[in-house]
Parts: structure tokens; C-alpha cells; sequence
């Protein structure tokens, strides 16, 4: 073994040490510096948003720029870009300006925060020495806008970055891009936190609009342009903004609509563009029907929310046990856009409103409790709301029930929709004919398992040795499973099965194509499984789920029988809706239940017009969580009635392939 003798020389040593003071010193201050420059994240722990809004808000601002200057300009992209990353494109400029306005803000974006999740319409990637060519090229970097100046504290603003992500269309209207119908043409830029689009940016270069907002905390003002030559809306003719080019089957929804009354449509491209006109006010409303991306309404959403859009109205019951007669007056006049009265927040303190739980399981109940106002307006309300809905939006609801004086407490029957709710009391202001104002709201109340199997029920198979097992969760992420067998004791049968979901886009029409807590709502995930070679007029028990994300409580079903000459109990009715909205539906689903639990019922006829959902997704929820306690004992056979046949639009969607105008026939 080899020693080796080491003498440390006591002023080297002194200097050593107040250098290292000095560094850790140097470092510790860099850490607590902000700047749009330089942009510290330690270990990719935190961002400020700050920081990352004013860089996002700059390099949307030179993408911009830079898309103009491509259009402009009538050089050969192709012997500009002779590099590897360019040889491969075409010449034309839209290739090219989608790519760098894609490239200046992803490549700016990632040089301060390498971690930050980026999710961009375009998929291709430059490389640094490309993007520093592209600069000098465009002069990129010496072009920067007047950033706002957000007045909240820098402290306050800070976030998990795993929180955060970038949704990016660096080039909206690209085929208008192409047509010189420049007006249309945006980049849109949108921050989500916790997957709620928080901060939308949008730039139109070829009229220098640069609009932005901060859902919460400030947005840019909305000002028109002294010198457009569009008209400005003209009160008692709604003006619908469609797309010029995927408006799908939108014109034929209006005329359902609105039937003899007068409206305008006003066809345009790019979301950006349209969301820009309805807050400008040269159109009441943005329809859009057609399949579409988050980019192209991320930064959107957030504007219109921020600027306190949205406004939605309920012309139907309620899914969380709330009954509201189709004439019940008045409703919330809020949600009532002709009324002029909308939601506004005053600067007081919210109270509380107490929850008996703040977890569920469908059919729970939940009861809330709260302060009573002295003289409540008749038209006060509480709701029960997405937590995402802004404040502001007080017609946002699922579900409200108007309170009465001295009113302290109600119950609510939950329906598992796969997401966080919470309960908010809006009052009316000055003496009651003024706008809402939040006065009240609880914590927040989420299901104990968002992925909890819902929604189960039975039907038979073709074969008389198969039945088909269906249920919802809010996951595709795993292959659905059935446990069966003949003891519930032994589930040593297992089966897998398929899954599937659906968007507003297969809908017929009306409110079952739009997104909102009112129409159109994430489905969930349904998945179906066959089980075969079954035995006939024999028990079996069994359960659905996966060990990941939970099973079911085990139900049990008879098979049919082989004997044709064998009796047979059935149960059939027809224009069964949700309770309470249907006041009959409560005691019919008892009485039934109450019957298959007691008789060797055999299957159940539900020979049409199923839910009068009308197009209202958690109303679906509500119907499908109310017949489990039927569907999951017996095979539940569905016939077609008026309210599933006689639909204007759909017939396009038919998978039967039946023919006749009109009349949605699907295969049961």
C-alpha cells in the first residue's frame, strides 16, 4: 500500500474557502433573480410564470412577425435552407412558416426551460445550429413587443413544472395562409396548469392584433378596429361565426334551432380569428361542430374565460336530483343571455358552504349546509359545478336549485362524472335585478374512484350461450375484465373485453354537439365483453374491473333458457327518463328492481324513447347510474322510439346503413 503525505498551505487555503464563499454567494443570488434572460429551474421542480408568460408572450410576437416576412418575401426557401434538418421540405412558403414559427417558439421556449412540456401542431424539430441560422436570417432575436406588466407578486406565481404545458398552433388558417386571406392567420399560444388553460396569447401579424389573457388575474383590452369594415352586431338578430371550410353539419343544426326566427351566419376560418369576432362583438356566438384539436382552442378558452365568455344556458333538468319542471319561472337569469344580466364577482369574501363528504360513490348523497341570507332574491340559486368553471360563470352549472327564504341545507343525489365538482351559492345584486355574485362555495367533493366501474348492464349476445357485460370508467389505459363463475364465492372464470368512447362530433345535432356542463361532456370509456358458452337457465355471478383500478360489487344474472317451450318472465316499458326530472321514473326503477330481486325475471324490455337526455351528457350519466341497479341483474333490451328516430340530422351516421330522410336508426 502506497501512503501519500498531503501539507495544505494556511493562505491558499483562506483564499480557497472565500472563493467558494463567494461562489455559493454568486449562485444563491442568480437563484433569487428573475429575469425573462436567464430563467432558473433547479432540478425542474418550479416555474415562475412570470417569467414564462413574458418569454412566450415575445416569441409568439417574432413567429408572428416571421410568418409575414415568409409571406412577403420571394426568395427560394429551398436554396435558402441548404442545410440537412431543410432538404427534404418543398418551396412553398406555408411549409416553411408553419415550421419556423413552430421552431422559433419551441427552440426559444426550450433554450430557457429545457423541461417544459411542449405540445405543438407541428411535429419536426430544428436543431440549435439551424435555429441560430434561421435568426440571423429573420433578425429574429432584435424584435421584441411591449410585454405586459403582470401586478401580482413574483413569489406567488410560482408552480410545480410538472404542472405546466405549452399548447401550440404555430400557424392557425394555414389553408387561408395559402389563399392570401391574411386576416384569418394567428399563432395561438396557451399555458395550462394542471390541465386548465390558464393563459392564452394570440398574435395576428397581418393586422398586428396582439391579444392576451390570464384567466384570474388580467387580460389585454378588447378593442375594434376604427377602420374594419365589418358590421357590428345588431341587437335581435343572433350572428353565428362558422367555419368557412369544416361547418359539418352546423347549418342544419341552426335551422333546428332557431326554426322561424332570423339569424346571420358569418363563415370564417381559424378559432383564433372567431373567438377574436365574438369578443370584439361582431358575432353573438362561435359554432363549431367538427372535430378539433386542444391547440386550436386552448388559448381561445382561456381568453373567452378571462374575459368572462361562456355564457351557457340549461333548457333542461337537472342530473344530480334536482327536478325542474320544463316550465319552472323564473330560472337564473344569468344563464338567460337576453336578459343583459350576467355572472360578476364583487370584491367580498366567499363563504363557506359545508359538505357532508368530500368523496363519493355514484348514488351517494351529499348534503350541503350553508349561512342563510336575510332575504335571499327569488332567484337565487346554488349549483353544482365543474371546479374548472371560472367564478364568473355562474351559469355553468350540471345541476341548481333555487333557495328559498331561510333556506340553510340541501341534499344531492351524486352522479360520478370523472371529475372534481364543487357547490357555489350565487345571489343577485342590488335588489335582486342586478347581476350574480358568488357569495358562497365549498370545498372540494371528487368520486373516491374516478375510475370506479359505472353504468354496468347486460344484453344478450346473437347466441343463446352469450351475454354481453358492458361498464364505464374514465380510463382506456388498461384492458377491461370480467371475473364470473357459479358461486360468488369462486369467480374462477375470467374474460377480457374491448373499449371505446365517442365525442361531440358523432352526435346528431343540437346540444350533443357542443362541449359544456349543459350539452356535450368526456363520456368516459365504455368497454363490452362477451362472455360465451354459457350454460342455459343457469346462475352465474360475477364482477367487472381490474385489479389497477378496483372491481365492482359482484352481481349475478340468469341465462336464458334452451327450451323454447319453457316459460319466461319480461318486463317492458317505454318512456323512462332520469329521476326526478321524470317524476314516474323513481317508482318504476324501485318497483322493478324490487321484482327482479324477488322473481326469476328473464330480461327487460325498454321499448323506446330512453333518458330524454336531449342531447345533455351528465343527464346520460345521471339515466345509465339510475338502471344499473336493473341492467346489472338482467339482460336490458332497448327498442327505438319517436325521440330516438325522428332526428332532423343523422342519418349519415346510421352504421345500419338503413335508408329514409332523416331518422337515426342505430344497431341496438
Amino acid at each position: 500500500m502506497f501512503g501519500v503525505k498531503i501539507r495544505l498551505h494556511r493562505p491558499l487555503l483562506i483564499l480557497a474557502l472565500i472563493i467558494c464563499f463567494l461562489l455559493i454567494l454568486i449562485l444563491y443570488s442568480q437563484r433569487k433573480k428573475s429575469s425573462i434572460e436567464k430563467i432558473d429551474i433547479d432540478n425542474d421542480e418550479d416555474i415562475n410564470l412570470i417569467d414564462l408568460f413574458n418569454v412566450a408572450f415575445k416569441l409568439t410576437y417574432q413567429a408572428g412577425l416571421t410568418i409575414k416576412k415568409i409571406k412577403k418575401t420571394k426568395k427560394n426557401f429551398k436554396k435558402i435552407f441548404k442545410k440537412k434538418s431543410f432538404k427534404n421540405l418543398p418551396s412553398e412558403p406555408v411549409t416553411i412558416a408553419d415550421l419556423i414559427s413552430h421552431s422559433i417558439i419551441t427552440n426559444g421556449l426550450k433554450n430557457k426551460f429545457k423541461n417544459l412540456q411542449i405540445i405543438s401542431e407541428e411535429k419536426d424539430q430544428i436543431n440549435n445550429e439551424d435555429f441560430q441560422f434561421l435568426q440571423q436570417e429573420f433578425n429574429i432575436e432584435n424584435r421584441s413587443p411591449n410585454i405586459p406588466f403582470i401586478q401580482n407578486d413574483q413569489n406567488l406565481m410560482t408552480v410545480p413544472l410538472s404542472s405546466v404545458a405549452i399548447w401550440l398552433d404555430p400557424l392557425d388558417a394555414t389553408k387561408e395562409f395559402t389563399e392570401d386571406l391574411l386576416d384569418y392567420v394567428m399563432v395561438m399560444l396557451c399555458i395550462t396548469i394542471e390541465k386548465k388553460p390558464t393563459i392564452g396569447i394570440l398574435y395576428a401579424p397581418f393586422t398586428n392584433k396582439l391579444i392576451w389573457a390570464w384567466v384570474g388575474v388580467d387580460h389585454s383590452p378588447i378593442k375594434r378596429d376604427e377602420n374594419s369594415l365589418l358590421e357590428v352586431h345588431k341587437p335581435g338578430i343572433d350572428e353565428i361565426i362558422l367555419s368557412r371550410s369544416h361547418a359539418g353539419h352546423a347549418h342544419e343544426i341552426l335551422k333546428n334551432i332557431y326554426r322561424d326566427k332570423q339569424y346571420k351566419i358569418i363563415p370564417a376560418a381559424g378559432s383564433g380569428y372567431k373567438t377574436v369576432q365574438v369578443l370584439e362583438e361582431y358575432a353573438d356566438y362561435y359554432l363549431h361542430i367538427t372535430p378539433i384539436k386542444k391547440w386550436d382552442v386552448c388559448a381561445p378558452d382561456a381568453i373567452l374565460r378571462a374575459n368572462h365568455g361562456s355564457d351557457r344556458h340549461l333548457n333542461a333538468n337537472g342530473p344530480f336530483g334536482k327536478h325542474h319542471a320544463i316550465g319552472d319561472e323564473p330560472s337564473p337569469h344569468a344563464c338567460n343571455r337576453r336578459t343583459g344580466i350576467r355572472s360578476s364577482l364583487r370584491s367580498l369574501s366567499v363563504m363557506k358552504i359545508n359538505v357532508s363528504a368530500t368523496v363519493y360513490s355514484s348514488n351517494d348523497q351529499i348534503t350541503i349546509t350553508w349561512t342563510p341570507t336575510l332575504t335571499p332574491c327569488v332567484d337565487d340559486f346554488v349549483g353544482i359545478y365543474f371546479v374548472e368553471i371560472d367564478p364568473l360563470d355562474a351559469c355553468g352549472y350540471f345541476d341548481y336549485e333555487f333557495v328559498k327564504k331561510d333556506q340553510s341545507s340541501t341534499s344531492w343525489q351524486m352522479t360520478n362524472l370523472r371529475r372534481q365538482l364543487e357547490f357555489r351559492y350565487y345571489s343577485r345584486d342590488y335588489t335582486c335585478s342586478g347581476n350574480y355574485s358568488l357569495i358562497a362555495k365549498s370545498s372540494v367533493v371528487e368520486p373516491l374512484n374516478y375510475n370506479e366501474p359505472t353504468h354496468i348492464h347486460l344484453a344478450y349476445g346473437d347466441r343463446i350461450d352469450q351475454i354481453y357485460v358492458s361498464y364505464l370508467t374514465n380510463s382506456s389505459e388498461y384492458i377491461p375484465q370480467c371475473q364470473y363463475g357459479l358461486s360468488p364465492l369462486s369467480l374462477d372464470l375470467h374474460k377480457n373485453g374491448t373499449t371505446t368512447t365517442y365525442t361531440a362530433s358523432d352526435m346528431c345535432e343540437g346540444k350533443a354537439n357542443i362541449w359544456g356542463p349543459q350539452t356535450f361532456i368526456d363520456p368516459g370509456y365504455m368497454h363490452t365483453i362477451l362472455l360465451e358458452n354459457l350454460h342455459s337457465s343457469t346462475t352465474y355471478f360475477y364482477r367487472v374491473g381490474t385489479d389497477q383500478h378496483g372491481w365492482s360489487q359482484i352481481y349475478s344474472f340468469t341465462n336464458r333458457p334452451a327450451n323454447k317451450d319453457e316459460s319466461v318472465y319480461l318486463i317492458a316499458y317505454g318512456d323512462l327518463g332520469l329521476s326526478p326530472v321524470q317524476l314516474g321514473a323513481k317508482s318504476t326503477i324501485n318497483r322493478v328492481t324490487s321484482r327482479i330481486t324477488s322473481t326469476n325475471v328473464t330480461c327487460l324490455l325498454h321499448i323506446g324513447d330512453i333518458s330524454y337526455a336531449r342531447g345533455i351528457g351528465a343527464l346520460w350519466d345521471g339515466f345509465m347510474t339510475q338502471i344499473q341497479s336493473i341492467a346489472a341483474r338482467v339482460p336490458y333490451m332497448v327498442g327505438i322510439g319517436n325521440h330516438e328516430y325522428d332526428h332532423l340530422t343523422g342519418g349519415d351516421k346510421d352504421p345500419s346503413g338503413a335508408s329514409g330522410p332523416g331518422g337515426f336508426r342505430p344497431k341496438w
